[in-house]
């Protein structure tokens, strides 16, 4: 039984050249280096059928953050800390094997006597372009919740550990579709890391992309937010959701087809794979959805909190935040269709000046309706500032299905059933009257002034 430890750092002068060095030539080299008698592609593939499930003790990535002096920590990619710890290990470098298999050949565990290599109970996907610190701390926080609510050691399978970078060989298809997978499969449980949160790096990258795909269709998905930007994040929904619409807006961009790998073999592999399986637009469409679900998720257990007494709105929302004009939260949280961070501008005290409409803008009520955006219309007209006064010409010229030359907004969502918006616009003219309104009844009343052309006639505002 042996510990295994961690390897030095190379100086900070010296990582940062290499760094430069890298990085520019990362679009004509792979991140693994040559070595002589490289373990071949049926050995590797072997080797992860194997191990597929394999993990190694989160203390292990633990101790390599330790092992870091505070200026190469600051600074230090995934990929150079493989470069500088992994491939100059000099146990690793000599038996040409994955770190996971050094520690299982040499029945590795720690002082207190946890073996370091077990049956993995959490995938983790991320990029070699994150700090390293970034990486290490999520899966540091992960796995000590992890053993704090299951009462279990957490070992992650993480590519660092468990693949062998010292093979040469591009991955097989195969592999790629069948073992690698099986391994998302079988562990039932991936950590996606994502940073910075305004623009995640992860979503850019198309080993990312597959493995979240893979993850939303065949695992529990957890995402995670290094302890930095998720102190950011969690303080940006109440003080700032501006920032958090920014995420929405980069997540709304996602292409895999766009999307780069550090080894162009890798990327033309899953790129055939995507093709001839689920198809870059479905592959998009899912992982958006499902990103923004969670947004959606973080924006409910704020409101929760509040609504609980545990945090105090009045306190949390007095930040100064950007409340003028077109650019003001609110517009922005329609704009990218978010339920959550527009429940939660509206809580905004500032939110009176701007929830009827600005000299350079439409009021958010007819900009959401035109949108098919009725959860956040209806949410608006809930608000005690709405000025049911106020006229939308938009009503007449995007919402009535029935009128002649009938045609909805260009952003309209075309997924959006009419019988959702004539619910909500049912809902707007029966409190419009109740409010002390009387030019229309009710819903069905507009809709016949608008088809036999009434509207103009007597109500010229509401006409378009």
């Amino acid at each position: 039984m042996t510990s295994i430890c961690c390897m030095c750092l190379l100086s900070k002068q010296e990582a940062n050249a290499q760094k430069d060095e890298y990085y520019e030539n990362e679009h004509n080299e792979t991140i693994n280096e040559e070595v002589e008698d490289a373990v071949s592609v049926e050995e590797q593939d072997q080797q992860l059928h194997e191990s597929s499930t394999c993990g190694v003790h989160y203390s292990m990535i633990q101790n390599i953050l330790s092992s870091l002096s505070e200026e190469v920590m600051n600074t230090a990619t995934t990929a150079d800390i493989i470069r500088d710890v992994v491939k100059t290990n000099s146990k690793l470098s000599e038996a040409k094997v994955s770190w996971h298999d050094l520690l299982k050949s040499e029945d590795a565990h720690d002082e207190s006597e946890t073996p370091l290599y077990g049956k993995a109970n959490a995938f983790i996907s991320h990029t070699w372009r994150y700090r390293f610190k970034d990486t290490a701390e999520s899966v540091i926080k992960y796995a000590q919740d992890f053993e704090q609510e299951t009462g279990r050691q957490c070992y992650i399978w993480m590519d660092m550990f468990l693949l062998n970078q010292f093979s040469t060989d591009s991955f097989d298809p195969n592999w790629l579709k069948e073992t690698f997978t099986n391994v998302i499969k079988d562990i039932n449980n991936t950590v996606v890391i994502m940073a910075p949160f305004e623009s995640p790096a992860s979503v850019k990258r198309v080993w990312c992309l597959w493995e979240l795909y893979l993850s939303i269709q065949y695992s529990k998905l957890n995402i995670v937010l290094p302890p930095e930007q998720s102190i950011r994040f969690n303080d940006a929904l109440l003080k700032d959701p501006y920032s958090v619409t920014e995420m929405y807006t980069q997540i709304g961009q996602i292409r895999a087809e766009e999307a780069e790998a550090f080894d162009p073999n890798d990327k033309d592999m899953i790129f055939a794979i995507i093709k001839d399986t689920i198809g870059f637009k479905t592959l998009n469409s899912i992982v958006i959805s499902t990103i923004k679900e969670w947004i959606e998720d973080q924006c409910q257990l704020k409101l929760d909190a509040i609504n609980n007494g545990q945090i105090d709105a009045e306190e949390a929302l007095a930040a100064p935040t950007k409340y003028q004009g077109s650019g003001s939260t609110l517009f922005r949280a329609i704009t990218v269709g978010s339920v959550g961070l527009t429940k939660l501008s509206l809580l905004h005290p500032d939110v009176k000046y701007v929830i009827n409409g600005t000299n350079d803008s439409w009021p958010p009520f007819a900009n959401a309706l035109t949108m098919g955006l009725c959860d956040i219309v209806d949410l608006i007209m809930e608000h005690p500032s709405f000025n049911f006064e106020n006229t939308h010409w938009q009503i007449d010229a995007y919402m009535i299905k029935e009128k002649s030359g009938h045609r909805y907004h260009p952003d309209f969502d075309i997924s959006v059933p009419h019988e959702r918006v004539e619910q909500t616009l049912r809902k707007y003219f029966e409190k419009r009257y109740k409010a002390g309104f009387e030019d229309f009844l009710d819903y069905e009343d507009f809709v016949q002034k608008s088809k036999n052309g009434k509207l103009k006639e007597q109500y010229p505002a509401w006409a378009y």
